[in-house]
């Protein structure tokens, strides 16, 4: 490291070295080591992904750099666009448009739950139909756990920013852990028995399990769910967990392997500059930095080879985020995993590969052995003439492998591809295509242009908003006391020679143009314009407005459409469908017990955005108004307008109105079919006669019921007109005569007053009467209660004079007349 001192200003032309401590330290592998027999490989794949590394950094991620930093709303000195800018402002029209179009494509997959189908052969029996379906079901259910969604969405962001979306397929073991019951209770002793199914908790699609089908024998899984106890126990005869067999949770580990898919970073992926696609490429090259525990456990499991693997002290082009200034450099490796076409010789060196042609050594001596061996090594390293075998891919003999080579300088796994079709696990698409090159273009470079103007623009205002808002004055120095420093505060009193009219003045440098906004307002439509975002605010506000022709909306939606659904489609061609096919064929090859191989297709089922959709809904609801609504047509076109919304039962809607249709045409066979018949067709022309009859007789009762009801009108409203004379005589006629009527009224209403009066009397009457038998029974009691007292005390002996008893006077009820009440119509009153 090399400091020069500054003094007084001035660079001196001396320079001092200083010690640094990185020159003593080691690499990460001795150089001096021995070599090992993948060197080779080792080093041909590590030139190759160097130079592709360097082509991609002179040529692409400068230009990356800027779009990431646009998007995320970033500064950095070299966006300025003059060396008088001091503004760091990014607007957010460009990460607007990027996000507005990934959430368009993502609501397209899965806005409406199944984003793909799978389907069998057309010649498939209904047997392999119905296992396409449940590795369909499956597949949705493992996809779920290994968090496929997000990744989609993560390859989305980067083709939507660096103009590529590229994803990694890997095979990765799992430790699945389900709960199972096991019973722990002590019982009296007897025989052991086998525990019942749901004793045992059986493994099964029901328990949520992925991968057994059957559940296992008892006397399988007894061993790991009921270890043997100390005393025999007793069966429940109970169900479990209810009553005296008590269930206690249990968990089972089971070792499983499917394919998961990972989105990869452009930064982090080396390709052949002149491959146009990942299979025609000489191979692809994923490289980042992992931490040192996994290269440790695979080292441990047999995935990679167990050699000296140092630390890495990181490189920041390769970190996830380039923005950031301080890169960790501790516990992390560098990895290339790198798939594709290598020398043969070098995948397999004679020292690690086995001749099953070679004869057994105890038929043949060892020098002949030796001398075969000698012979094989010396073919598999030089050519028939004795030239060393060339490693350029344009003489040597190729063959697909799969390689992982740790800090660039030590081979961790390198074997021939092992996987079922023989496919590369990377898979990869363009956001737009640009002709003859593998990497795309972006939403970001499509309006780069616009939004750097815009930046501009607005940094320019706010700029001169700091000249406008901030006070200049301009000063006559000579009147200014010594030592004076302007600044300005509430309430500061400042200080001058003379008047201070003329010694201070208010500076300004122009004024600020209102027309900024308005051109910051085009820049932004401009965005839109290259990227194909919609700006759904200044949409609805026009919409609203009314000043915009008929059609309009739709002409501009139109574009928007197109173009989203170009980039959709090609999307779904050449990357999630090629990702579904790569890790269903992982899945069948890994996991067999879980998938059943069959030939089958896939078939993106979601096809449109939420702007998509609500186009086409809206001229679908168009053309309903020009059909019959019992039309099959118009069912058909209702269910493509019911397909476009998000109802939650939309399927039974469709279903019903499939149905619908099929009873239509079923009705409308049947008719065809009697027209063919002459006696039905004489049947059918007496049933329209009868109908025709029966329609002229409704007719003709129709008729009659508003006929009538018409002189139903008129008798009220002439009974309406008369009504107020009626009304007129009764009032004036009040009092004067009574009619029959009356007379009876009357006479009704006398007799029904002497009648209850009647009968209120016996009711007092009778009330008296008790009263009065109740009196004189409790008189008799008591007198034979004295009576009976008197005697028992008689006929005891005399221990001492006794009182006299004295004749107590009972009194007697004196009967009470009561005036007969006088009743007054239907009032009755009681006179004194």
């Amino acid at each position: 490291m090399t400091t020069i001192d500054v003094k007084s200003g001035k660079i001196t032309d001396s320079a001092r070295v200083l010690p640094d401590d990185r020159d003593s330290q080691k690499p990460a592998v001795d150089p001096n080591r021995p070599l090992d027999d993948l060197d080779g490989l080792k080093e041909w794949v590590v030139t190759r992904c160097r130079m592709w590394r360097d082509h991609r950094r002179s040529n692409y991620e400068a230009i990356w750099d800027q779009y990431e930093r646009l998007w995320r709303g970033l500064w950095m000195t070299e966006d300025k666009n003059r060396k008088s800018e001091r503004s760091m402002l990014v607007t957010p029209g460009l990460g607007e448009a990027v996000e507005n179009i990934v959430a368009e494509v993502e609501e397209a997959l899965f806005g409406r739950g199944d984003s793909f189908d799978l389907k069998a052969k057309f010649d498939a029996s209904e047997d392999a139909k119905q296992i396409t379906d449940d590795n369909k079901n499956k597949l949705k259910e493992d996809l779920g756990n290994a968090d496929f969604n997000s990744n989609i969405g993560e390859a989305l962001i980067n083709g939507a920013v660096y103009g590529s979306g590229i994803g990694e397929i890997i095979v990765e073991k799992f430790i699945l852990r389900e709960i199972a019951a096991s019973v722990t209770a002590a019982y009296p002793p007897v025989a052991p028995m086998a525990p019942t199914a749901p004793e045992m908790g059986l493994m099964g699609p029901e328990m949520g399990l992925p991968g057994a089908e059957m559940p296992a024998p008892a006397e399988e899984l007894l061993p790991e769910l009921f270890p043997p106890p100390a005393l025999p126990l007793q069966a429940p005869t109970t169900a479990p967990g209810v009553g005296s067999a008590p269930l206690e949770a249990k968990a089972i580990e089971r070792e499983v392997s499917y394919a998961c898919m990972y989105s990869v970073n452009p930064r982090n992926f080396l390709i052949e500059p002149t491959a146009r696609t990942v299979d025609k490429s000489l191979g692809v090259g994923i490289e980042e930095y992992v931490g040192s525990h996994i290269i440790r456990a695979g080292q441990k499991d047999g995935t990679y080879r167990k050699v000296d693997v140092g630390t890495s002290a990181g490189d920041t082009q390769l970190a996830p985020d380039r923005q950031i200034e301080n890169e960790y450099v501790f516990d992390k490796v560098h990895v290339i995993r790198y798939y594709g076409l290598v020398p043969k010789h070098l995948l397999l060196p004679p020292s690690e590969t086995v001749d099953l042609t070679l004869p057994d050594a105890g038929e043949v001596s060892t020098d002949a052995v030796d001398a075969v061996e000698e012979e094989i090594v010396d073919l598999a390293t030089l050519n028939g003439d004795g030239s060393a075998k060339s490693v350029e891919p344009i003489d040597a003999e190729m063959i697909e492998a799969i390689v992982v080579i740790a800090n660039e300088s030590v081979c961790l796994k390198a074997v021939e591809n092992p996987y079922l079709m023989k496919d590369r696990p990377v898979v990869a698409f363009p956001w737009d295509v640009v002709p003859g090159r593998f990497w795309g273009r972006g939403v970001c470079e499509k309006g780069m242009v616009p939004q750097r103007v815009m930046d501009a623009e607005m940094r320019a205002r706010i700029d001169a908003l700091a000249y406008i808002s901030a006070p200049m004055m301009g000063m006559d120095a000579s009147r200014l006391p010594r030592g004076f420093q302007f600044t300005v505060r509430p309430g500061k009193s400042i200080l001058t020679n003379g008047d201070p009219n003329t010694i201070l003045r208010p500076m300004h440098f122009g004024q600020l143009d209102q027309s900024t906004f308005a051109h910051t307002q085009q820049l932004d439509q401009m965005i839109q314009r290259a990227t194909g975002s919609l700006d759904v605010i200044s949409l609805a506000s026009r919409a609203g407005s009314g000043d915009q022709r008929s059609g309009s909306t739709s002409m501009m939606l139109s574009g928007i459409v197109k173009r989203h659904k170009r980039t959709l489609m090609g999307f779904i061609d050449r990357f999630y469908v090629p990702a579904l096919r790569k890790i269903l064929w992982r899945n069948m090859q890994y996991y067999p017990e879980r998938y059943t191989p069959r030939n089958w297709n896939f078939v993106a089922s979601s096809t449109m955005g939420i702007i998509q959709r609500e186009y086409e809904t809206q001229n679908l609801a168009q053309l309903l108004n020009t059909m019959e609504p019992q039309s099959p047509e118009y069912k058909m076109i209702l269910m493509g307008v019911v397909s476009n919304t998000g109802l939650t039962h939309r399927r039974e809607i469709i279903e019903m109105l499939k149905k619908s249709i099929e009873m239509a045409q079923q009705a409308q066979a049947l008719q065809q079919g009697a027209a063919a018949d002459p006696q039905t067709a004489a049947l059918q022309t007496q049933l329209g006669q009868l109908s025709v009859r029966l329609q002229i007789e409704e007719s003709q009762a129709k008729i009659g019921e508003l006929q009538a009801r018409t002189a139903l009108q008129n008798m009220k409203a002439r009974n309406a007109a008369i009504e107020p004379q009626f009304r007129q005589m009764e009032i004036a006629t009040k009092g004067i005569y009574q009619v029959q009527a009356d007379q009876q009224d009357r006479a009704f209403k006398q007799r029904m007053a002497m009648t209850d009066n009647l009968l209120r009397a016996r009711d007092i009457a009778s009330n008296e009467r008790i009263a009065q038998t109740q009196s004189r029974a409790s008189v008799a009691s008591e007198m034979i209660k004295a009576r009976a007292t008197s005697a028992a005390k008689a006929q005891t002996p005399a221990a001492a004079p006794k009182p006299v008893p004295v004749p107590v006077p009972v009194r007697v009820p004196v009967m009470v007349s009561r005036p007969q009440p006088q009743f007054f119509g239907r009032s009755a009153r009681l006179m004194a």
